[in-house]
């Protein structure tokens, strides 16, 4: 095996000009991990904000991009059954956008036979996100009713697909008539067009006053205050993500002022999850690959990029026009 390969890689952060591609060491496989050597990885928006330096918990640099990725086992580490080699699987990890990647063994799942690489490396990161916030965080019923913010993005089309399993009524939010109709594709009964219509009052009109029970929210901002004014009383406000910055001065006075209504605000990142129960990760990873075997959750891939053409990822990404996700080829 080559002892070098290609990597994206950020020295430095900034604008989609600082991405790089680069040779780079095989890494050495740990005890514990396995090498994978990557066929698709997966872009998330959270690469984005690392890459401009708006990450909640910014890694040290250089560094390689990249959460999710498909690939096959060619070596393993000590204590990591051998059996593993060769095997096809899905990966949730850090530093993904390479053509040969270290994971813990706990990080992995075998990918499904019949569903192509680029499907599975579409899932890990915004599919397991998506099933942890709705299930565990907000412990989401049948029946209730859920507020989706950027319907039409990684996210916020696993959630929509997730909901419709779980019998939930969904209202997305997304901008333009475009991603509105995009987002209704993917199972939202309802979607409301962000830039021109009041998303609150549109809330109210459509569940005739009651509001919503949860709202997932990736946007944050000013977005939180019409989530306040739509939570029916028990509802919760799941906050995972903060693309429009953080919540506006007045927004925490604003919670404590619906205290009657026994609202609760909860936070989320995965990385949670992978440093705190990392045997979690591939017990959800599992979860997820049963339900893409099955056709029950199908991530609808917008557009594939060469991994040396990843700048052109990032701008089409900033750019708003994404309905769905992008992956990159790695290796053929």
């Amino acid at each position: 095996m080559d002892k070098t390969m290609k990597a994206t890689t950020i020295s430095q952060t900034g604008s989609a000009d600082v991405l790089e591609y680069s040779d780079m060491p095989i890494p050495a496989v740990p005890p514990g991990c396995v090498l994978v050597k990557v066929s698709f990885a997966g872009l998330s928006f959270g690469d984005i904000m690392i890459r401009g330096g708006a990450y909640p918990d910014m890694p040290p640099m250089p560094y390689i991009p990249g959460f999710e990725a498909c690939g096959t086992v060619v070596q393993t580490g000590e204590g990591v059954d051998a059996a593993l080699s060769g095997q096809r699987v899905a990966v949730s990890a850090m530093n993904t956008q390479a053509e040969y990647i270290v994971a813990p063994a706990a990080f992995i799942a075998p990918a499904p036979d019949g569903v192509s690489d680029e499907m599975v490396a579409a899932v890990p990161a915004n599919y397991m996100t998506a099933l942890k916030i709705m299930d565990d965080i907000a412990q989401a019923k049948s029946g209730e009713t859920v507020l989706i913010h950027a319907a039409a993005g990684g996210v916020g089309v696993a959630l929509l697909q997730l909901a419709k399993l779980r019998g939930l009524k969904t209202i997305g939010i997304a901008g333009g008539a475009d991603k509105c109709a995009f987002a209704l594709e993917q199972g939202a009964g309802t979607a409301i067009d962000y830039l021109s219509e009041d998303v609150p009052a549109r809330v109210k009109e459509i569940t005739e006053g009651k509001g919503v029970d949860i709202s997932f929210n990736s946007v944050c901002g000013d977005t939180l205050m019409g989530d306040l004014d739509v939570l029916n009383p028990y509802g919760r406000l799941v906050v995972y993500g903060m693309a429009a910055g953080p919540p506006p001065p007045a927004f925490f006075m604003t919670f404590l002022s619906k205290f009657s209504d026994s609202i609760s605000l909860h936070m989320f990142s995965f990385k949670t999850v992978a440093f705190n129960y990392p045997a979690e990760v591939g017990a959800l990873l599992r979860k997820l690959m049963g339900l893409l075997a099955e056709g029950k959750i199908a991530p609808p891939i917008f557009k594939i990029f060469d991994l040396k053409d990843a700048a052109k990822a990032h701008e089409l990404m900033e750019s708003r026009k994404i309905m769905g996700k992008v992956v990159f080829k790695v290796n053929s």
